[in-house]
């Protein structure tokens, strides 16, 4: 049981005679998988089967099904879940791997019962192979560990603080791994203020930036309105078109970056909804975390015309960076 990887079966892995060697190697390459003899892993399932010289090669044993029961409570370093993260196969996932754990797994194509990530778990790799897109989450705490306000009266940053960061961004709502079908579900969102107790009075001023296409801005205001909690507080809104100038001849502006390193204080509380595309931008620049910083709550919408997986990236580095991110659905 030592230097092994937990496998499911649904998808039948055993079948990507291509693919599967190099997304393991690729893993190794990013120090997600590692088979080394230390870590503890096991291959579940009658999908094992058919690699089983591979999965020995790389240090992963066999367990059949019917003995999953005998896998103990937080033993597994490493899962290959080839079941998908549905809600039955993820409560055993969650069970069995240790805090600091990594589950993998592969993304239905249809989106037709799209997973809702718990906020224990971080995503730390997104990848196409072929037709298939994988991701990697890593556990990061315990399912419903309790968040820890700390009242010393100073201002709460959570990019400056660790502790806090940690434990306010593990009561995010889940991320879906697969893009939402039905537009008129509803979804919990966990509101920034709401899980720190922060009564809103303290900044000098209170501020919710909406970026991107003008016809959806009269609907994101509504919303706004409608569900943040404001405390009974005002907040500016403030509209701005993503970019400005030309950026074939290298002058096109990211308007939403402009107006924080202009505008933008540490005293203010800030909450942004913008396209994915304008955060990428900010992301991509050497000195983006002055002006990430800035942002309290990033609703971050997913453009439908990209590849979904990279949004889902996107979504994963700024949740990484201690960014309080929720999904946005239009």
């Amino acid at each position: 049981m030592r230097g092994s990887t937990v496998i499911n079966h649904a998808y039948c892995w055993s079948d990507d005679a291509f693919y599967l060697p190099i997304l393991m190697g690729d893993l190794k390459t990013e120090g997600i998988f590692m088979s080394d003899g230390e870590t503890r892993s096991a291959c579940l399932g009658n999908a094992c089967c058919g690699r089983l010289p591979f999965f020995e090669k790389n240090g992963i044993s066999y367990v059949p099904l019917d003995e999953e029961l005998t896998v103990p409570d937080e033993s597994v370093d490493f899962v290959l879940a080839t079941e998908g993260l549905e809600a039955g196969s993820f409560l055993f996932l969650d069970r069995v791997v240790k805090i600091g754990g990594i589950v993998v797994t592969r993304l239905c194509s249809d989106g037709s019962s799209p997973f809702h990530l718990p906020g224990n778990y971080n995503i730390v790799y997104v990848r196409q192979f072929g037709l298939s897109t994988i991701v990697a989450i890593k556990k990061i705490a315990q399912s419903g560990f309790q968040i820890r306000i700390h009242g010393n009266g100073q201002r709460r940053r959570l990019l400056g603080i660790e502790f806090e960061k940690k434990d306010v961004l593990g009561q995010l709502e889940g991320v879906l791994l697969e893009p939402l079908t039905e537009k008129d579900r509803i979804l919990k969102i966990n509101f920034l203020p709401i899980l720190t107790r922060d009564p809103l009075t303290q900044y000098l001023r209170r501020v919710f930036i909406d970026v991107g296409s003008e016809h959806t801005r009269a609907s994101s205001e509504k919303w706004f309105e409608e569900n943040y909690p404001k405390m009974n507080l005002k907040f500016e809104f403030v509209k701005l078109d993503g970019f400005s100038g030309n950026r074939k001849r290298g002058k096109r502006v990211n308007r939403l970056a402009g107006w924080l390193e202009k505008h933008g204080e540490e005293r203010e509380f800030v909450v942004v909804k913008a396209e994915a595309a304008f955060i990428e931008e900010i992301m991509r620049g050497g000195d983006y975390y002055k002006v990430i910083k800035l942002i309290d709550e990033l609703f971050l919408t997913c453009d439908p015309k990209s590849a979904y997986w990279e949004c889902l990236a996107l979504y994963g580095k700024l949740k990484d960076e201690g960014v309080f991110v929720h999904q946005w659905w239009d």
